[in-house]
Parts: C-alpha cells; structure tokens; sequence
C-alpha cells in the first residue's frame, strides 16, 4: 500500500481510492468491502485518511476544485451544511378554530 503512495508522490499523480485499489489488483468496491472487515479495517481506514488529506488539500492549491468536492462528498461523506435557526410562536383555541369553520360555512 505504501508504494502507491511511494508512486503517486514521486509522478505527481493525485491520490485516489481507486487508483490504491488498482494498484491493490482490486476494484474499488471490494476494496471498501475490506474495510468492513476487523482485519483490514485500521489499515484501509489509514489508507482513506490519507487519500481524503489530499483531497482536501487540493481545495486549498486550486486544482480542480469542484472535482475535490465531488470526491470529498461521495467518498468520505462530506456535505453541504445548512443551519437554520426556526421560532415560531403560535396561539390557537379549539374554540377560535371552530368559530373560524362555521364562518366559512356561512
């Protein structure tokens, strides 16, 4: 696994999930598949960590930017935050309800 690393460094090729899978002789869903195992999973885990930390910082050098997003949502799950902060305050009677039903039947 090393090598792949060793590899990508000294050709300049960016680190991938994939590529480390291929370079395994595997494809990159049984390579996940590993990583559910207790075997393998620290290893893989240590694998992935540092394929995301590229990725990541590749958002920071410019390249390829919504490429690394891509990446970063689909194989480490990363998303989009949306926070919203909501109040809302209500007073209803069933009475008040009920006078507002029989006037629209009127």
């Amino acid at each position: 696994m090393s090598s792949y690393f060793t590899d990508c460094e000294k050709s300049s090729k960016p680190l991938t999930i994939s590529g480390l899978a291929v370079a395994l002789d595997i494809n990159r869903q049984t390579l996940l598949n590993y990583s559910k195992t207790e075997e393998f999973f620290g290893t893989i885990k240590k694998a992935k960590a540092i394929c995301e930390k590229y990725t990541e910082e590749s958002l920071f050098i410019g390249r390829n930017v919504a490429g690394a997003i891509f990446n970063l949502k689909n194989n480490y799950g990363w998303k989009d935050k949306s926070e919203s902060d909501v109040n809302l305050t209500a007073s209803l009677s069933l009475r008040s309800l009920f006078k507002e039903a029989e006037n629209e039947k009127d």
